[in-house]
């Protein structure tokens, strides 16, 4: 983007925004808010928004509601002052927890945040973690989801791990703790919860092997520490090593902090600094994501893409580069499927400009398995392999009984690339066919003898069902002797 970078900050986190600025050596545009006797706010942007690409950095912390007000007021006055483009930086959106209706009656605030940013002339959102991944479907607009796996699978590498293990409190952040698992190439495991209420959990077991081992507890956000107080208790049972606790969201709400400090066989609290960090303690650590923020925030600016920031959040997934037309991206564990791509043949493109291929009729659905040399709808009366079910059963298809695909010999091609085998029974249903439409022509002249929508019938068979039971015929063919 070719418009100057502008960056905002509420007063949520000023911290972290100044980090970022820091890290993009921007200086961080001063904000002006007011109260008023009435408990309203008002937001005055004190630096030139007009063709800008602003920034407001304002993660949802407490108090949420106040630094939400303060977040839609500072949108609407940079969309009133004509700013290019408006992008949310919220390091923590308390409202992802609020994501689906489990009890009658009750309020989905995750979704009417999101649209009330967006009506606030919110054009892009920048957050950290969320509550669950499918919670950027929220929002309207383009969602950068970022995680900081990276920052904390950085900080526990540091440690002997030959014994760990990565606990997920449920099994709804189990997908998670597997993947920080793969980063640190340690096994996984994930207790059953069942939630009660806000302050109330239970577990009744725990998934996977703890017994003797440093289990790091994996959770995206802390507030009341309520599920890990729990699980603690479940997990001294089954005696393990160590214990460490691991976060992105510290909010440490009513004592939580001090209160998982006192256990004794906590050897560590790890969190980020998404929100602002809270009274130091001896056990617990801070690492920082304002990096990651400036880095997202410049590729953004840039019109770079950001994935690269998001890691091996998905290992399953894998990038290859295709720097060969043959040479085609393959998931792991899938071997010898291909993802299906394009390949650009100059060549290929200039045969076909030389000569055209006649479109398919209407209605008939070729299989692009059986377009790969070129070959047209016409075709499709010779294109047909051997082995498919026009002869099973029979002996039209090969009348010497051999069967040379079950002997993984390729079958003999004939001069228009079909099978030599096989042939004749689709030569002889088309000859038969051609007698038919001759025979017809003869008894019943189509313009003189028949009525309009008997010729149109006729028509139809002759140019549209005809050809279309051959390409079926030609793709369940392939099919068999793929199969």
């Amino acid at each position: 983007m070719n418009a100057e970078i502008v960056i905002f900050s509420g007063s949520a986190h000023p911290q972290i925004a100044n980090d970022i600025c820091a890290h993009l050596s921007v200086p961080r545009s001063p904000v002006r808010t007011t109260r008023f006797a009435n408990d309203c706010l008002e937001v005055q942007l004190q630096a030139n928004c007009r063709e800008r690409d602003v920034y407001l950095i304002q993660p949802l912390v407490p108090p949420v509601q106040e630094n939400l007000v303060e977040l839609l007021l500072m949108a609407d006055a940079a969309r009133g002052a004509s700013a290019a483009r408006v992008t949310a930086v919220m390091s923590h959106y308390a409202y992802a927890r609020s994501d689906k209706k489990d009890e009658p009656r009750i309020s989905i605030g995750g979704r009417l945040v999101a649209d009330l940013l967006v009506t606030a002339g919110i054009n892009r959102v920048l957050t950290l973690t969320l509550h669950s991944p499918e919670v950027h479907g929220f929002f309207s607009v383009p969602v950068d989801h970022l995680h900081a796996q990276r920052e904390l699978a950085a900080h526990f590498r540091s440690r002997d791990l030959s014994r760990a293990v990565v606990l997920s409190p449920d099994l709804g952040y189990a997908k998670s703790a597997s993947h920080f698992a793969q980063r640190l190439g340690v096994p996984v495991a994930a207790g059953a919860k069942e939630r009660f209420s806000d302050e109330k959990v239970s577990f009744s077991s725990i998934i996977g092997e703890v017994a003797d081992r440093d289990v790091i507890v994996l959770d995206d956000e802390i507030a009341r520490g309520t599920t890990v107080m729990e699980l603690l208790t479940v997990l001294r049972a089954q005696d393990p090593r160590s214990i460490s606790i691991a976060c992105t969201h510290g909010l440490f709400a009513d004592g939580a902090l001090e209160k998982l400090a006192a256990a004794e066989d906590v050897t560590e609290i790890v969190c980020t600094n998404s929100v602002p960090v809270p009274v130091p303690h001896p056990k617990l650590t801070v690492l920082s994501v304002a990096p990651a923020l400036a880095e997202a925030i410049r590729r953004t600016h840039d019109g770079q893409s950001v994935s690269v920031l998001f890691g091996s959040g998905n290992p399953l997934s894998r990038t290859v580069r295709c720097d060969s037309p043959s040479s085609v991206p393959v998931r792991p564990g899938c071997a010898g499927q291909a993802v299906e791509h394009e390949q650009d043949d100059p060549a290929h493109d200039r045969d076909e400009a030389d000569e055209p291929p006649e479109p398919a009729a209407v209605g008939v659905v070729q299989s692009p398995d059986l377009q790969a040399d070129g070959h047209d709808g016409d075709q499709g009366f010779d294109d047909v392999r051997q082995g498919g079910d026009l002869g099973r059963g029979g002996d039209d298809v090969d009348d010497d009984g051999d069967d040379e695909g079950e002997q993984g010999e390729p079958p003999e091609r004939g001069s228009r690339g079909a099978p030599a085998k096989g042939e004749d029974v689709l030569e002889r249903l088309r000859d038969r066919l051609a007698e038919a439409d001759r025979a017809a022509l003869q008894v019943t002249p189509l313009r003189t003898r028949l009525p309009a929508a008997a010729a149109l019938r006729v028509w139809l068979v002759r140019r549209l069902a005809i050809p279309a039971l051959v390409t079926a015929l030609r793709i369940r063919a392939v099919w068999t002797a793929h199969v």
